[in-house]
């Protein structure tokens, strides 16, 4: 039911261009199907993501999993998994390639495999500013609805990517990345995307703690203006583990 369709999501990219168009697709899964749904894309749909890319139909696909999916089994609104397509225009994204030869890549036709989960949201973004990195096990992904756009998109661009580039090896990052939404929009809706790439476990929490904005003898928390720009802070974090990607 999920990518087949239509080739969209994506998130968190190792990939240059600055306009990239990333589609993601939330799902929960209940516990009884977990493990066949992880089995069937890691074991089939990768190889059709990887021979899209290869192809020239799309920029990276990343299949990732909520660090505490076990938690919110019980509650089916929460998302346990997310896949993530990135695409190089708006053109790629819309021109249904991405995922159009999946039968002959897999030698059947794709719907005998697949498993039971519940879409519960797609959401469409375009790259302003990115670290670009070679992979990553654990990303952190922020979404906010800031009051000030415009002053939100430029400190992360200026002030908070500068910071993370120059402190990559203390810090463990591995890439970083900003977006906004195009779609949908609305009241409800956040309006921007941020990520933070890891890997490790360990450095993807110390970084949510707080730990890693006392690094380099000063404060960077006191160089910021974002309790102006965005007061209400981040909307939603949650911490993701990187299962499977292709890029």
């Amino acid at each position: 039911m999920r990518h087949l369709f239509i080739t969209f999501i994506a998130l968190l990219v190792s990939t240059s261009a600055s306009a990239q168009i990333i589609y993601m697709q939330s799902h929960h899964v209940k516990a009884e199907d977990m493990e066949t749904f992880e089995q069937n894309e890691m074991m089939y749909f990768a190889e059709v993501a990887e021979k899209s890319i290869e192809d020239g139909n799309m920029g990276g696909w990343y299949f990732l999993k909520r660090v505490d999916a076990g938690s919110v089994l019980h509650d089916e609104t929460e998302p346990t998994h997310l896949f993530v397509n990135v695409y190089e225009s708006i053109d790629q994204l819309t021109s249904g390639a991405g995922w159009a030869g999946a039968t002959d890549v897999l030698g059947f036709d794709p719907s005998l495999i697949q498993s039971e989960s519940t879409l519960l949201a797609v959401q469409y973004f375009k790259t302003e500013s990115l670290i670009e990195d070679d992979g990553f096990t654990h990303t952190i992904l922020n979404f906010a609805k800031p009051v000030d756009g415009a002053g939100f998109l430029d400190e992360n661009i200026n002030l908070w990517k500068p910071f993370f580039e120059a402190n990559m090896e203390a810090t463990g990052m591995q890439g970083w990345g900003i977006a906004s939404k195009f779609y949908p929009q609305g009241m409800d809706h956040s309006t921007f995307m941020t990520w933070d790439h890891f890997n490790s476990l360990a450095d993807a929490m110390k970084h949510l703690a707080g730990e890693n904005n006392l690094l380099g003898g000063e404060n960077i928390v006191e160089q910021s203006n974002m309790s102006e720009y965005d007061p209400d802070g981040f909307r939603y974090r949650v911490l993701f583990q990187n299962l499977d990607s292709r890029f």
